[in-house]
């Protein structure tokens, strides 16, 4: 539910960016009239020196300056990443047959808490190709005090991208996510519960980027795996304005979500051997240095 919400809110954002720029495009082809700019009558043109060939004019030579401009590497690295997220956790734990159940089930929620991540960004752009690449970790801690719960989890992962535009300003995205979590439950006053899973998920996203005048750009990006291949559910979605300072530095402002499941077997080398089910919803602005090249 919580990913088909997500991709959902990505898909209209993009629709509704990419309408703006067509329409932004179709005023700027009309006159102040609002009559097409083809039907003006065309201005009057002084005779051609000797020696000066009327159709070499400067559009072939704007045209192949862009294009030149396109196939070149375009470098954007992410020294230093701030993620305030709001935690918030459900978990299931294992009945174990020589304790009872916990009154109304093994399953509970946390409330939500102010938490933080650092993370460190990399991305490249060539003509329609797009590789990118994260790195983050983040300390995460949540609780409740009726029921009694309290949980804690350190993350970290990695992951990397490969897009190719499959539309103006918009890549279709293949990659894959490490995960490696330290988890713990204690709820009420059963034993704590900790485990250390560690996953590869495949995924699959869309990432779109505009520029919103000069100096800013419009940045979505969703991606959604798992796929019970590593984890159960891997859901990302972030939304930001980059802002270019200076020709080599920049900043992003924007805010980024998170939603990961997954199960874990705990006491596995014994008889008792069960799954500790975890949720995790990290939600939060983000702000960002970039440098460019």
């Amino acid at each position: 539910m919580i990913l088909s919400r997500w991709m959902i809110t990505l898909l209209l954002l993009v629709v509704f960016a990419a309408g703006a720029n067509a329409q932004g495009l179709s005023l700027a082809d009309r006159d102040g009239s609002g009559r097409p700019a083809a039907a003006q009558a065309p201005a009057a043109q002084a005779p051609a020196a000797p020696g000066h060939d009327k159709t070499s004019g400067s559009a072939p030579g704007a045209a192949q300056t862009a294009q030149a401009a396109a196939s070149e590497w375009k470098f954007e690295v992410d020294p230093l990443y701030v993620w305030v997220p709001f935690f918030s956790s459900s978990v299931t734990l294992p009945e174990l047959p020589d304790l009872p159940s916990p009154p109304g089930g093994a399953t509970d929620k946390t409330k939500t808490s102010l938490n933080g991540a650092v993370m460190l960004g990399l991305r490249l752009e060539k003509g329609k190709f797009l590789a990118r690449g994260n790195l983050l970790y983040a300390g995460l801690d949540a609780d409740r005090e009726n029921p009694n719960l309290k949980v804690s989890l350190n993350l970290t992962y990695g992951e990397l991208f490969g897009g190719w535009a499959v539309a103006r300003n918009l890549h279709l995205e293949g990659g894959v996510r490490r995960i490696a979590a330290d988890a713990s439950a204690t709820f009420l006053t059963y034993p704590k519960v900790e485990t250390k899973p560690g996953f590869w998920d495949p995924l699959i996203g869309l990432s779109y980027k505009s520029a919103l005048g000069r100096k800013w750009q419009l940045v979505l990006h969703g991606d959604g795996g798992g796929f019970g291949v590593g984890s159960d559910l891997d859901v990302c979605f972030s939304a930001g304005l980059d802002w270019r300072a200076a020709s080599h530095f920049g900043m992003s402002f924007g805010y980024q979500a998170v939603y990961l499941r997954f199960a874990h077997t705990v006491l596995e080398s014994t008889s008792l051997s069960k799954e500790l089910k975890f949720g995790a919803l990290m939600q939060g602005p983000t702000l960002g240095v970039r440098i460019l090249f």
